[in-house]
């Protein structure tokens, strides 16, 4: 695969030309060199987490140290021995937080998290389990299927023994410390936003050196933050866990298809929508991995949607070369009514619930985000295309 790679290079745009049923994509090189390059098929597979989101904070430009986001991590700043400042609490928090955590760390949040305890998460496979994955006929298959089960579709419709659990662990590793207890449970109900499994947060929340600030940021200087009460916290380091433009999908890159009709034209900036969250009317030969709606927010692997998806589109592609065809483009009475399918299963669903803040919502309160499916059910409507879904020609 290594040849066929093309490192430090940006897709710039993607025009579909109708007479000769090609894309022609406009590459740009590191050196900002421009290139152009012809396609029968266009699959992209930038998802949804791929442009970090940076928090317009008043005063962040003349912060004198280093600031950068936990997903454009910046590894030539020592942290050891600097006053570091988080900000956020989601997953990418939890997952860096108690690793940096050295001379002195504040954290500033939001909103609290649903963080619960699995005891397995440090647990090494043992060498009989081992030999058992890698000798025992069909076992390693089924473990994944328990996997999946247990944690994802087995919990599609489970919330309110969560919420115990998860409260329960918090007083089990916080204790008597109510005011930290008052910050950390979080007043939605679980799934409302991701799920986080105990990195050691609550031990690290525990040190000395580690501050929870949860009144909301007014400012930035030189060299600190400070809060709307009025607190100062010197800082050397800022670090962004604030997440990504997940609704902006496929931005900056400019998508056009048929008749010139663009893919800002049909989303917009946040309400991306698409079959089975790949395909789209006007944009023949263009496929989305880990696209609108194929977010998973129930539990399990998104690597298991994204061997869905890649099997679905290789079986397009196949449809493609052996019957001779030259595009192939979603119906938009198909397209509409997976979408409709969607929104009417969403209403049903946690992350609609009106007390319920997160990244999986545009400003209208549509989830273009999350499938509000089980794994099960998507596995079975991708296993092969249904071709009438499609205009062939």
């Amino acid at each position: 695969m290594r040849r066929h790679v093309r490192f430090n290079t940006t897709v710039e745009a993607a025009h579909y030309d109708e007479t000769t049923a090609r894309w022609r994509l406009t590459l740009a090189g590191e050196d900002g060199a421009a290139e152009t390059l012809e396609a029968n098929a266009v699959i992209s597979a930038a998802g949804q987490l791929n442009r970090p989101a940076i928090p317009d904070i008043p005063g962040l430009g003349d912060f004198g140290g280093p600031a950068f986001h936990t997903g454009a991590w910046e590894a030539e700043h020592e942290l050891a021995g600097k006053r570091v400042a988080l900000i956020g609490t989601g997953a990418s928090a939890v997952q860096a937080g108690p690793a940096i955590a050295g001379e002195r760390l504040v954290i500033f949040q939001r909103t609290p998290r649903c963080i619960v305890n699995n005891p397995n998460y440090y647990r090494r496979v043992g060498a009989g389990k081992q030999w058992v994955l890698e000798h025992l006929p069909f076992y390693a298959r089924w473990y994944r299927f328990q996997l999946f089960w247990g944690f994802s579709d087995g919990i599609h419709a489970t919330n309110e023994r969560f919420r115990t659990y998860m409260v329960r662990h918090a007083e089990n590793m916080l204790g008597d410390d109510t005011d930290l207890l008052a910050k950390v449970i979080p007043p939605y109900p679980p799934y409302g936003k991701r799920m986080l499994i105990d990195n050691h947060w609550y031990e690290m929340l525990k040190r000395d050196t580690v501050d929870l600030v949860t009144d909301p940021i007014d400012h930035v200087t030189a060299d600190t933050i400070v809060t709307r009460d009025g607190a100062v916290h010197d800082v050397d380091v800022i670090l962004f866990a604030t997440g990504f433009q997940a609704a902006c999908m496929l931005a900056p890159m400019d998508v056009v298809g048929r008749a010139g009709w663009t893919l800002r034209d049909e989303w917009g900036d946040e309400n991306p929508r698409a079959h089975l969250g790949m395909t789209m009317p006007g944009f023949p030969y263009f496929f989305v991995l880990y696209g609108p709606n194929t977010n998973l927010g129930h539990g399990g692997s998104i690597m298991f949607h994204a061997e869905c998806q890649v099997r679905y589109v290789m079986k397009c592609l196949r449809h493609l070369i052996e019957g001779g065809h030259g595009a192939m483009e979603c119906r938009t009475d198909v397209h509409d009514n997976f979408n409709d399918r969607v929104d009417a299963a969403h209403e049903k669903m946690v992350w609609t619930h009106p007390g319920t803040d997160n990244w999986y919502k545009n400003s209208k309160g549509r989830v273009i985000t999350n499938s509000p499916w089980r794994l099960v059910d998507y596995w079975a409507w991708t296993k092969t295309p249904e071709l009438d879904d499609y205009v062939v020609t």
